[in-house]
């Protein structure tokens, strides 16, 4: 019988996870049959399709409520902006391991001001938490970068072909336009160089495209967790300083839209 002393070291990689595992609740018995295909990594959280009990509760009860939550707080998480700012959900399994996984909700949206708010009007009530599910959020939303991210990640997960990509734009749940409406995207072309997203009904582009000024494609993915929402910051009472620029410099983008359009006219 071998001794501690005799037996091989850990990897790296085990030791990695070993850290990562000590730091996450065990999986919920509830939702061990919610594990369809594996996706590729988002920011170091392996990630599940939902299926089963999870998929269920998401479909037929939490997305509606969350939905109807949002909107019914507007005012507070958008705080007197003039052009609504685009949202995508995802719900996956998201954890270090399969053995270590819960549902969770993510939130994709550019503004990180505004994603706190929703993020915190969403911990506040408590409707995920007291179902199991999990709140992340990505401070990161326009197609462009999101289709890269896509594309990085299926270079690194060669047998992910077969499933489509890690970070498919097919089903994503997004809300555009004023008053805000919510859409799922189909897919996405490039005409011309411009990336356009495709819902079953229509079109757009200008809604979900990052400002020209923003560089996204050597900027890592970050997840935020509850805490980071609750934490208090700057824009408590009001519009903290990087989103005024970006909401000024939207405006400003919108404005000369409009006049290129009274031109054409």
């Amino acid at each position: 019988m071998p001794t501690a002393g005799s037996l091989p070291a850990l990897g790296p990689k085990w030791k990695a996870l070993k850290q990562k595992i000590s730091g996450a609740a065990p999986t919920d018995p509830r939702f061990e049959d919610s594990f369809a295909e594996q996706l590729g990594d988002l920011c170091d959280q392996s990630r599940w399709i939902l299926r089963g009990t999870a998929s269920d509760v998401w479909e037929n009860d939490l997305r509606g409520r969350v939905q109807e939550l949002v909107k019914g707080n507007e005012g507070e998480i958008h705080k007197g902006h003039i052009r609504s700012i685009p949202t995508t959900w995802h719900c996956w399994m998201m954890g270090p391991a399969k053995t270590h996984a819960h549902p969770t909700v993510v939130i994709f949206i550019e503004v990180q001001a505004i994603l706190k708010r929703t993020m915190r009007v969403m911990l506040k009530c408590g409707v995920l938490k007291n179902n199991g599910f999990g709140l992340k959020g990505c401070p990161k939303n326009d197609l462009q970068s999101y289709t890269e991210a896509s594309m990085a990640l299926i270079a690194s997960h060669v047998n992910e072909l077969l499933q489509g990509p890690p970070m498919s734009l097919c089903g994503a749940e997004i809300q555009i336009g004023d008053p805000v409406r919510s859409v799922t995207l189909g897919g996405g072309i490039i005409l011309n160089g411009q990336y356009h997203g495709l819902t079953v009904a229509h079109a757009f582009t200008e809604d979900v495209q990052a400002p020209q000024h923003e560089q996204y494609p050597n900027r890592e993915m970050i997840l935020y967790d509850s805490d980071w929402a609750l934490v208090s910051s700057d824009d408590e009472n009001g519009t903290d300083v990087e989103e005024q620029q970006q909401q000024e410099e939207m405006d400003e983008d919108y404005e000369e839209d409009e006049e290129d359009n009274e031109m054409s006219d």
